[in-house]
């Protein structure tokens, strides 16, 4: 069934029809100056879809309209599908969440790490090795991404582990290459005593290789799209579905990087952390999954204390205060996504709310005490946080009751 066939009077479950198309108007003038190129929406309160829409063009260049079946890249949107599936192996005895990575992958065993000394830095053993929890809250000390260590962001660089995702190597390159080149690196701290996004992701996609004996891809078919029935998501998009896939900008101002993910061929390196394309419809029912503590439809792809581990905060003090600390203000982290641990937050919402983001601007979130749910798709490259935090905050004020 359709999404747009799924929507109810928003009033029905306390909503503003009128403030929720604000977005719409919004996000409109938005594709008018330039600065996107279009976007889909959705909104749902109470397991019930109040709002959907779209706006901008599929691809501009060719004049093609935006579609609610859109299959967008969502790049760092695919690290909590990533957590479900490791779950998912954790409910079925075929992976620890305490076991160190080395259990799965012996070349990753004996970390050293690089400690700033004087002038320079001296490789140190490790207190302890990083485990696979410190792979899904992104303690592990493999860096790579948002906020690199200065110690070793140039030897990441030199050894070709590159930032945010894998789309340098994405066809000529492997999980297991990856693997290879930081078994040589040092981590740029001691696991479990610093928050860091990086490649944390992608390596515990290798883990979830070996734990299950399947290919990355089979492992997320089998256990999240299949069962929640998200067609349309997945690591590549299938040659009679690329008509559908939305296209960033290319003028001087949008930044969109020159190795966008070419998504229209299966790649050789399966990106857990940021590999993943999916469509409005598909996520707003990932969304239903998380929200249901790991249920939809009478079908579950976790059991409720796995589901219910997986959106708790499990860095704790690790937190930042900063106003760069990414998951921002009154937020922890779980098996990636932000939740809200307190009031200190500058968008509104209701402690144990969660969230992700994407490079793309993309973002989702789920609200159990309100039983909120949003997702925006765009492939409108570094405006992340400035999305994210307008469309969450228009949709709170489209609450009623």
């Amino acid at each position: 069934m359709a999404i747009e066939e799924l929507v109810v009077d928003p009033a029905e479950v306390g909503m503003s029809q009128d403030r929720l198309r604000r977005i719409e108007r919004l996000l409109a003038e938005d594709v008018a100056a330039g600065l996107i190129p279009g976007a889909s929406i959705a909104v749902a309160r109470a397991g019930r879809v109040v709002y959907s829409s779209c706006v901008g063009y599929l691809d501009r260049p060719r004049e093609q309209r935006m579609a609610l079946d859109a299959i967008f890249r969502v790049y760092s949107m695919s690290k909590p599908i990533l957590s479900v599936a490791a779950l998912s192996l954790v409910a079925d005895g075929r992976l620890e969440l305490d076991a160190p990575v080395s259990k799965y992958l012996p070349a990753l065993g004996d970390p050293r790490v690089a400690e700033l000394r004087g002038d320079g830095c001296e490789l140190v053993p490790a207190r302890r090795e990083p485990t696979v929890l410190d792979l899904l809250r992104h303690t592990s000390g493999i860096s790579g991404g948002v906020y690199d260590s200065p110690l070793v962001a140039g030897m990441y660089t030199e050894r070709g582990v590159y930032k945010y995702d894998h789309t340098p190597a994405a066809f000529s390159e492997s999980l297991d290459d990856l693997v290879t080149k930081l078994s040589d690196l040092p981590l740029s701290f001691h696991p479990g005593t610093r928050w860091e996004y990086g490649r944390s992701g992608d390596v515990l996609g290798k883990v979830l290789e070996v734990a299950s004996g399947q290919s990355l891809d089979e492992v997320f078919s089998e256990r999240v799209f299949d069962p929640l029935d998200m067609p349309d998501t997945g690591f590549w998009v299938e040659p009679d579905a690329a008509e559908r896939l939305a296209e960033p900008l290319r003028t001087d101002g949008a930044r969109t990087p020159d190795d966008l993910i070419r998504v229209t061929r299966k790649p050789l390196f399966l990106s857990g952390g940021s590999g993943c394309v999916s469509t409005v419809g598909d996520f707003l029912r990932f969304c239903f999954a998380l929200l249901g503590r790991g249920e939809l439809d009478g079908r579950r792809v976790l059991p409720q204390p796995l589901a219910d581990l997986m959106v708790s905060d499990h860095i704790g003090s690790l937190a930042g205060e900063d106003p760069d600390f990414f998951p921002g203000g009154g937020y922890g982290f779980g098996f990636g996504l932000a939740v809200r641990t307190s009031s200190d937050a500058t968008t509104p919402g209701s402690i144990g709310d969660y969230y992700w983001l994407a490079r793309s601007s993309s973002s989702f979130f789920v609200d159990p005490q309100e039983e909120l749910v949003g997702v925006l798709l765009m492939q409108r490259f570094w405006l992340p946080r400035h999305y994210q935090r307008w469309f969450k905050t228009l949709v709170y004020a489209a609450l009623t009751e």
